[in-house]
């Protein structure tokens, strides 16, 4: 019964022909009482029949299989989930075990990773770590090649989620035409999931100060989630937090840290699923508190000019004053009234006691005992101030219609749109924008430049009146993609150049670095060169913590324009407002109107400035500072402005002049115990001396040795795919090399220019830290240090919580696979190949050789 299982009687009719043959020829057979020659006919006769039959006789048999199966071994994919994949690979292996024992056939098992790269594994693990990438084009090549080099049918099962997988039209059509069927198996994720997608920390944290810290996320659930902070390996905070579905955002302000120096930042989420997307990383450089104090009715121009000079500084009205002075190593008091000097008496002298330094400017007496002068008794008259002449000579005093117009001003607004500035940040903005135009859109000449990666003109420069267009233009800005200043300030650039103004300004405001990074500082630099020489002056205004803090300062410095700091959004509206009413005040003092003109209404008003009343030790007048010694902190001067303001006092016995005016003190110093300056003048005197922020920076610094003298900066660029560029720059605080310095590094530097380095470290591993620290030396003594760290940040792998499917699907549509589990009966559903019988030559073999004997016998016999 085997036997007959295993044949397939594909032509009855001629079978039964040659059975009833052998039949007739038995029945003869016995007639002839068993004849020798009836013998051999019947055995003749026999095997003609199964000779005839034997092409008609096939035997169905199960091919060999080679079955492959793919597991994704991406970090898209799970721990756990990675754990059933491989689970129910070794289930489908011993179901393969089993069909080959039953069946009869070879079952070939081949096993392939997705990962960084496709490989060929053996024998089979479940503990292969999660890499970044899934190899699907590699390991599917791979896995049809293993099948076409054992040249039997074969089979594909690929466990993944489909997150990364990427097949070519090409690729599935070599399935096709192989007939290799591909079946795929994806997770079911019912758990909840919480993925942290961004970390901010701020880059530079004072000392003593609070940690602003952000958590971007997105989580498929909502509840409840603990955070942990870790600062250098060491827990520093947590608190359980509440999560809502979809992406989201978390702010907090995490405890200070107390010692100066770099700390890593690792922050955790717990409470899902997937532990292994829910960490987070970020650095900060912890900064000892070296903020010069500033104590004033308002932000003074001093204070801006002072910090475009990278002097760090914190502003305070004088009945805001802090408790203590301790923590700051200058304190500046700008126009103290008598009283508010009696009050702060004692303060004054305990700070000093700790050798700190008081600078004092414009105050209303100089009648206490620790101060470096003291006021006159005797009032001298005043002279009135020396008026600067409105033309040269032999300028005529009418001008004509064209020439007034060539005196308006030309004012372009570059506003940054990128990502970073959505929110309070850009609504502010638009607003501080319409109040600006408001301001000069009929008298003058405006334009609009928004930019992110992209640059383009909102409002083209001109002059006109249809403000309701220019408010909705505004109002429609949308945050755009990343950050590059150049494009902006060159279109700018090109506009104003030809504009027949004699005022000709721009207002930069950003909040981040440019995406180019170090090297975009030296074409917009140059740039800012051209446009100084054109006279287009340029004012920056830099929001929060991340815009670049050298370069904005450097273009406002080197295009004769201001840098204003905005610490936060709030600040927008007054900064830019500020600035244009200076350029305004500006225009309208160099407008060549002759005295005899009548005074034309202005459209728009103008804040006026109060009059204040004049001081009885104020003296008026023009006059010359003279140098009284020959100190290195002012020797670099080769000559000083006039004054026209400043008190009439006399040096003290302790105190040291400087700088005079008729043979009274302008610019004088005390040291007992701690240093006292004083400035008997006003704190904008000199504003438009263009050495104005570099004088008071060298008193600053001279005078306050606890704030750097040089500029110690790491910079790591974009990731690459082996290693990480990394620039330092180290120059003094105007940016010139330090002689007879050199740099220490744990890396090795390679210098490019007097004042830069750069270095490459290796791309670090996953959640491992790659440092690089600095020293610059100077002889024997430090002059300063810098440290930075970089650590690979999340692949799009772990960006992705979705179960692709529908893609899944499709490839096992297109290939006539399946998807499993359902479909595990028909991954074993293997087709049979159907062989013919090898024993279908015998018979004819045979015949021959009784036919043969036949005849023998028949010659023998006659």
């Amino acid at each position: 019964m085997f036997f007959l299982n295993r044949l397939e009687w594909s032509n009855p009719e001629w079978l039964g022909l040659a059975v009833l043959l052998c039949a007739v020829h038995v029945l003869l057979w016995l007639w002839f009482a068993y004849s020798w020659k009836s013998l051999l006919t019947l055995g003749i006769v026999f095997c003609l029949c199964c000779a005839l039959a034997g092409p008609y006789t096939r035997q169905k048999k199960i091919m060999p299989h080679t079955i492959v199966g793919c597991i994704d071994i991406s970090a898209s994919m799970s721990l756990e989930e990675q754990q059933h994949a491989w689970q129910e690979w070794n289930r489908i292996l011993e179901q393969s075990k089993q069909f080959s024992e039953v069946q009869g056939t070879a079952v070939h098992p081949e096993t392939i990773v997705l990962g960084k790269s496709a490989r060929r594994i053996s024998p089979i693990s479940s503990s292969i770590a999660a890499e970044m990438g899934s190899d699907s084009i590699g390991g599917l090549c791979l896995a049809l090649g293993l099948i076409y080099q054992a040249r039997s049918p074969g089979r594909v099962i690929v466990w993944s989620d489909g997150a990364g997988i990427q097949i070519p039209d090409t690729l599935v059509q070599k399935f096709q035409a192989q007939q290799v069927p591909i079946f795929v198996a994806s997770p079911t994720r019912t758990q909840p999931e919480w993925r942290l997608e961004k970390v901010k920390v701020p880059e530079k944290i004072p000392v003593g100060v609070q940690v602003p810290l952000q958590v971007q996320y997105v989580s498929n659930f909502q509840g409840s989630l603990h955070l942990k902070v870790w600062a250098n390996e060491q827990l520093h905070w947590q608190d359980q937090i509440q999560v809502n579905k979809g992406s989201g955002a978390y702010e907090t302000q995490c405890p200070s840290i107390m010692v100066p120096g770099l700390v890593r930042w690792k922050i955790e989420g717990i409470g899902d699923q997937r532990p292994e997307n829910n960490i987070g990383f970020a650095i900060s450089h912890i900064e000892a508190q070296n903020k010069v104090l500033f104590l004033a009715h308002e932000k003074p121009v001093l204070a801006q000019a002072l910090e475009a000079q990278q002097i760090p500084i914190e502003v305070q009205n004088f009945s805001h004053s802090p408790a203590s002075w301790d923590r700051y190593p200058a304190v500046v008091m700008i126009s103290p009234s008598n009283q508010t000097l009696h009050t702060l008496d004692a303060q004054c002298k305990a700070y000093l006691d700790k050798g700190r330094t008081l600078i004092v400017l414009d105050a209303e007496t100089w009648d206490l005992p620790w101060l470096p002068v003291q006021s006159l008794e005797k009032k001298e008259p005043s002279i009135p101030p020396m008026p600067m002449p409105r033309f040269q000579s032999g300028e005529p005093q009418e001008k004509t219609k064209a020439e007034l117009e060539f005196r308006a001003t030309a004012l372009v607004l570059v506003l940054d749109r990128s990502g970073s500035m959505a929110g309070d940040k850009l609504e502010l903005a638009k607003q501080s924008l319409l109040k600006t135009i408001e301001r000069v859109w009929v008298l003058d000449t405006v334009g609009v430049v928004i930019f992110d990666h992209e640059s383009q003109w909102l409002i083209p420069l001109g002059r006109g009146s249809d403000f309701n267009w220019i408010t909705e233009r505004i109002q429609n800005i949308q945050p755009g993609g990343s950050t590059r200043i150049g494009p902006a300030l060159e279109k700018a650039y090109q506009a104003l150049v030809g504009v027949p103004a004699h005022i000709k300004h721009v207002i930069l405001l950003s909040d981040g670095l440019d995406n180019d990074g170090i090297f975009a500082r030296d074409p917009i630099l140059n740039l800012c060169r051209k446009m100084a020489e054109d006279r287009i002056s340029i004012t920056t205004i830099g929001i929060g913590s991340d815009f670049d803090h050298l370069l904005m300062p450097m273009i406002a410095r080197m295009s004769q324009g201001e840098f204003y700091f905005a610490s936060s959004s709030q600040d927008i509206p007054v900064m830019m407002l500020r600035d244009v009413d200076r350029v305004l005040k500006i225009g309208k003092r160099m407008q060549p109107l002759p005295e005899s003109s009548p005074k034309k209404e202005l459209a728009i008003s103008l804040p006026q400035t109060p009059k204040q009343e004049q001081k009885p030790s104020e003296m008026q007048k023009s006059a010359i500072v003279q140098r009284v010694s020959e100190h290195p902190l002012l020797a670099i001067f080769p000559e000083f402005p006039t004054i026209t303001a400043y008190h009439a006092t006399k040096a003290t016995a302790m105190g040291y002049v400087q700088l005079a005016v008729d043979g009274k003190p302008l610019l004088a110093h005390k040291t007992q115990h701690g240093t006292v300056v004083a400035w008997t003048s006003k704190a904008q005197a000199w504003e438009d001396w263009e050495n104005y922020a570099l004088f008071w920076a060298r008193i600053v610094r001279y005078f306050t040795p606890d704030i750097s003298q040089i500029i110690l900066e790491i910079h790591p660029l974009a990731l690459d795919k082996e290693s990480i560029p990394i620039q330092i720059w180290a120059s003094d605080w105007q940016g010139n090399p330090i002689a007879e310095a050199r740099l220490w590094s744990n890396r090795d530097l390679v210098q490019t220019k007097a004042t830069s380095w750069t270095t490459q470290i290796p791309m670090p591993k996953v959640q491992v830290w790659e440092d690089i620290h600095v020293k610059l030396m100077q002889q024997h003594k430090t002059l300063g240090e810098a440290s930075s760290a970089v650590i690979r940040p999340y692949e799009p792998e772990f960006q992705d919580l979705e179960v692709h499917d529908s893609l899944l699907h499709a490839i096992a549509q297109t290939t006539q696979g399946g998807i499993l589990p359902q479909d595990t009966q028909k991954l074993f559903d293997f087709p049979t190949e159907i062989h013919d019988q090898s024993w279908r030559e015998i018979p004819w073999f045979i015949g021959i050789l009784l036919c043969l004997v036949q005849l023998a016998l028949c010659r023998i016999k006659q």
